[in-house]
């Protein structure tokens, strides 16, 4: 009996040794005729006298094992390299000689697994025999996979990290190996393990003031060998750096790990951060290791975001909830907000009475009229109201006053999506955008309607409205596409692709200005005849300047604004206008829009992108994540000579504001890369800066657009004109003095929302989507009040400029009068310029404090709101607090 177990033993021995002479080392999925050749390489460990013991199996489709389906032949010698091919010509097209066995086997796909068989048991794999490979991390389609040297049979259980591979499509129109981009490693197997130097790390980041940035280089034993390191790109634009470290040369018993050092340059400049990519290369005794490019992101520790003026003294006062919040006006007759609530399909109805303490009023459904309350806009009592259909039919307007009572409607085109009244209050104008349906088997045309009111509202009919297609301008659709107007929807006439989103009217209601913002253009509408008179485009802001810098990417864990070869649309939502010196310009925030549907979609991400290789001789490194590969872009423009590659990166919005010349279109003004660096400085946003509207996550939103300048007000308080640019990602209104259209200046950012890092739905405002100006003399603070609607958080917030006040002409005061002060208050104690007598009342007329004699008054307890002080000698004041 032991010598039978002896005898089961040395089999088994002998096996497992015959198991270790053959193994898996390459298999190729060449894409010439029928998407050959098709092999699998072997390599030979040890003297095979007779290979019919092994076979090979595929596993096609993650279908589990199909067993030993090709059985080898013959004999092989150590060293020897054995090829299995789906077909011998194209195979030898390709590599130059024959395969050593030619069999169906070898038929596999980029997805399927294989296994090699001796005496029926699995001795290795490639491969999950059990998971369909497309999509998996070692997927081959149109490329190949190798085994590392040095590594070993995987027995039956695949281990992705003993191979290398080229990533789907590798060998795409190759139509040979030898000239191959990224050619198969035919034949270049080892089972001594190479001695490799790699980097240790693929990125550092490091501040320009850190004087040196010092790089480990590891080499993987002791041995004599040696490396040279070479910049391979960099966007740094001065001799901001100097490589110190050119070569590394290791000794046998010396250290295994050795720097690279780059000397930095400090200045005192506010410039761009910049990188610097290095690589190594001319190995001597050694092979390459991992990672033998290495990018260190160099960090300009200027601050560059300007300091805010704060000449208005703009404040966060409060806020209240209200159900979808989206768009809201003010009328001031009835001193009442309207807010139109798209989930509800109903426009809410707020008291501004008090404005510190926001009242709901009502919600007036208007499901009779559509689908969804998209707009909302309100003049001398009476509010129009853009109302959707269900599809893609034309939408309604809505004429109702103060108290919700509906006094018209009106059929306008489809997909109203803007509504307003132009400043002589004769016509209600409103953007059609006509977006197509998800499938894109519906395109309706983009249109404006024009709806004079002269005669009433009240007896309003459908002959006051008067719709404005872009008929006129489907001829000249090259023309449009020359200038930079975006017409690309599949299939899609002008009229059809032309999407009217936002407008504004000239002061003297003659000129309506509409946005068309996936366009990238706008329109120019004379109101007198009414007629379109021209499609005009914003044109692209180039990234490659210094002042355009911008952080890219979601993926490095620190802000890092720089420059790239792009060029971003700039793409507004809404607009404004405001006329200096005679001169009326039109003021856009540049949010940026993809279409993005089922049925076609533009949005790809730009490490996607099959780039020029003249224009981006440098796409593998733009292409990193780290880089631009997570940036989203559009694969509808940039293929400038038609070759079906791109040659000119178009990203979406310019995350900026810009102030044009309505006459000539030329931008007098942009803001280059000051909202990000803004954001990106503030002591207490810059903890989340670019974070979207509905998480804290730092930098989620830098692969996108950024902060995503959504709406935008321009209004003249005491003789300055200022511009409210409202972020609807990170939140806040950023707020600018354009009196200089040429030259605008800082005047403060506020936002009203919690900071906590990697919180959902955090407390506070989100994603500010319509923004207003009340005038102090139109409510009751008697200050000026910015007003805002935020869409995610569902919440109207209001923000108190302090120091526009009623001027000394709209209201009269004596020498008897007290002045109290300060006025608004926080900190609990209100003091008076004279000792009086008192009492103090809120606005429904409860009675406060009182004092037969004083100078100040504890407030400390009362709520915040508006409050009424008598004073003994007859005068009044009102007070706020907050």
């Amino acid at each position: 009996m032991k010598k039978l177990y002896s005898l089961i033993l040395l089999l088994s021995i002998s096996t497992i040794t015959q198991a270790q002479d053959l193994l898996i080392t390459g298999v190729v999925d060449a894409t010439l005729t029928g998407g050959t050749p098709k092999a699998i390489e072997l390599y030979v460990i040890n003297d095979i006298a007779d290979l019919s013991s092994y076979a090979i199996g595929s596993a096609n489709n993650g279908d589990g094992t199909d067993g030993e389906e090709f059985f080898l032949s013959g004999n092989a010698t150590a060293g020897d390299f054995i090829y299995i091919a789906s077909e011998q010509p194209n195979f030898n097209t390709f590599f130059g000689f024959d395969p050593t066995f030619v069999d169906g086997t070898a038929n596999v796909n980029g997805d399927d697994a294989i296994e090699l068989f001796n005496n029926g048991m699995v001795i290795d794999v490639f491969g999950d025999i059990n998971t369909d490979g497309s999509g998996e991390d070692w997927e081959y389609q149109d490329g190949w996979a190798y085994r590392n040297s040095g590594t070993t049979a995987d027995g039956s259980n695949f281990m992705i990290d003993n191979w290398n591979f080229s990533g789907p499509n590798a060998l795409d129109d190759e139509t040979d190996n030898a000239s191959a981009a990224n050619p198969f490693p035919l034949g270049t197997y080892s089972t001594v393990t190479p001695i490799r130097i790699s980097f240790d790390g693929e990125l550092t980041e490091v501040s320009e003031d850190n004087g040196t940035v010092n790089i480990p280089v590891s080499i993987s034993e002791s041995a004599d060998a040696s490396v040279a390191v070479s910049v391979t790109l960099t966007n740094d634009l001065g001799s901001s750096f100097t490589l110190d470290t050119t070569t590394l040369a290791f000794t046998a018993g010396g250290a295994t790990t050795q720097n690279v050092t780059i000397t930095l340059a400090d200045n005192m400049d506010e410039n761009q951060d910049y990188y610097i990519a290095i690589a190594l290369e001319n190995f001597t005794d050694a092979e390459e290791g991992e990672l033998i490019t290495h990018t260190v992101y160099i960090i300009d520790n200027e601050l560059q975001a300007p300091d805010a003026a704060n000449a208005l003294g703009m404040s966060f006062a409060t806020n209240i909830e209200v159900n979808g919040a989206e768009i809201v006006t003010h009328d001031t007759s009835s001193n009442r907000l309207f807010v139109s609530n798209a989930g509800d399909n109903a426009v809410e109805v707020i008291d501004f009475s008090d404005p510190l303490n926001l009242t709901s009023l009502s919600a007036v459904d208007m499901s009779a009229f559509g689908d969804e309350v998209t707009s909302v806009s309100a003049f001398n009592g009476t509010v129009a109201v853009a109302v959707r259909a269900a599809d893609q039919g034309n939408g309604q307007i809505v004429f109702i006053d103060t108290d919700g009572t509906v006094l018209s409607n009106v059929e306008v085109g489809s997909l109203p999506d803007m509504v307003t009244f132009t400043p002589d209050g004769t016509k209600v104008l409103v953007a059609n955008e006509g977006e197509p349906s998800d499938d894109y088997t519906i395109d309706p045309e983009g249109t404006i309607s024009v709806i004079d009111i002269t005669e009433g509202i009240e007896t309003l009919t459908q002959a006051e409205v008067t719709s404005l297609n872009f008929n006129s301008f489907d001829a000249n659709q090259a023309t449009l596409e020359a200038a930079g107007v975006r017409i690309f929807g599949p299939g899609a006439s002008v009229s059809q692709d032309l999407e009217p989103e936002f407008i504004t009217v000239s002061d003297d209601s003659s000129v309506a200005y509409v946005s068309l913002q996936e366009n990238n253009a706008y329109a120019v509408v004379d109101l007198a005849t009414p007629s379109i008179t021209a499609v005009e485009a914003w044109g692209v802001k180039d990234h490659s300047l210094e002042e355009n810098a911008l952080d890219a990417s979601n993926r490095l864990d620190f802000v890092f604004m720089s420059t790239w070869n792009t060029v971003g649309m700039y793409q507004p939502d809404a607009i404004d206008n405001y006329t200096v010196d005679g001169t009326n310009y039109i003021v856009i925030a540049n949010e940026g829009d993809a279409r993005d549907y089922d049925g076609f979609s533009e949005e790809v991400r730009i490490g996607d992108l099959d780039l020029d290789p003249d224009a981006y001789p440098n796409a593998e490194f733009l292409q990193m994540d780290e880089n631009l590969g997570r940036l989203k872009t559009t694969n509808a423009t940039g293929d400038t000579d038609g070759d079906g590659d791109i040659d000119i990166i178009h990203t979406y919005g310019g995350r900026s504001f810009s102030i044009v010349n309505a006459a000539t279109g030329d931008i007098v003004y942009d803001s280059q890369d000051l909202l990000e660096r803004i954001t990106k400085e503030d002591p207490v946003y810059g903890a989340i800066f670019n974070a979207t509207d509905d998480e804290n996550a730092f930098k989620n939103r830098s692969d996108d657009k950024g902060p995503e300048p959504e709406a935008v007000i321009v209004r003249e308080i005491a003789t300055e004109w200022y511009a409210f640019v409202a972020l609807e990602r990170i939140g806040g209104i950023a707020v600018f003095n354009v009196t200089d259209p040429t030259a605008p200046t800082f005047e403060t950012y506020v936002n009203n929302r919690d900071t906590t890092l990697d919180m959902e739905n955090p407390e506070g405002d989100l994603a500010p989507e319509g923004i207003i100006y009340v005038a102090p003399e139109d409510n009751a603070t008697e200050t000026g009040l910015i007003v805002v609607a935020n869409e995610v958080s569902a919440t109207i917030s209001i923000y108190t400029l302090e120091n526009d006040t009623l001027s000394t002409e709209e209201f009269t005061q004596d020498n008897n009068t007290i002045t109290v002060y300060p006025n608004p208050t926080s900190n609990g104690t209100l003091f008076f310029t004279k000792e009086s007598g008192f009492d103090m009342y809120d606005l429904v007329g409860r009675k406060v404090a009182s004092s037969p004699l004083a100078s100040q008054v504890n407030v400390k307890k009362l709520k915040t709101g508006i409050y009424l002080i008598h004073f003994e000698n007859g005068t009044t004041q009102k007070v706020i607090i907050k």
